[in-house]
């Protein structure tokens, strides 16, 4: 997943505890830390490749203006299926071999 706010960050999930849990960057460059809950979001899913997802962008922050709320800090984007490398080893059934395939959900933390 992304998160673009005040800068944007790459996050990956983890099954596991890493040195520096909780704490600032190990000497690897990795943080860890858990995202806070979202009371209300407005999520798009957005099929194809990434060239794309700006006019998605575009089209899911209108409708959240459109509705007379404003848009929370740390937009989101989770890719749900998508291409990476062979050695990564990723479950399969987020795999996707050809951009067509890919489903990116874009989600905006609703402030009220």
């Amino acid at each position: 997943m992304t998160l673009i706010g005040e800068r944007v960050v790459v996050a990956v999930p983890v099954r596991r505890g890493l040195a520096g849990q909780g704490g600032p960057a190990d000497g690897r460059g990795i943080t860890v830390r858990t995202l806070p809950a979202v009371p209300e979001m407005a999520c798009l899913l957005h099929r194809g490749g990434y060239t794309g997802l700006s006019a998605s962008w575009q089209a899911l922050l209108a409708w959240v203006h459109d509705t007379g709320a404003e848009p929370g800090r740390d937009l989101r984007e989770v890719y749900l299926s998508f291409s990476a490398e062979e050695d990564l080893a990723l479950r399969p059934d987020y795999l996707a071999d050809h951009p067509g395939d890919f489903i990116t959900e874009l989600q905006v933390p609703i402030a009220r």
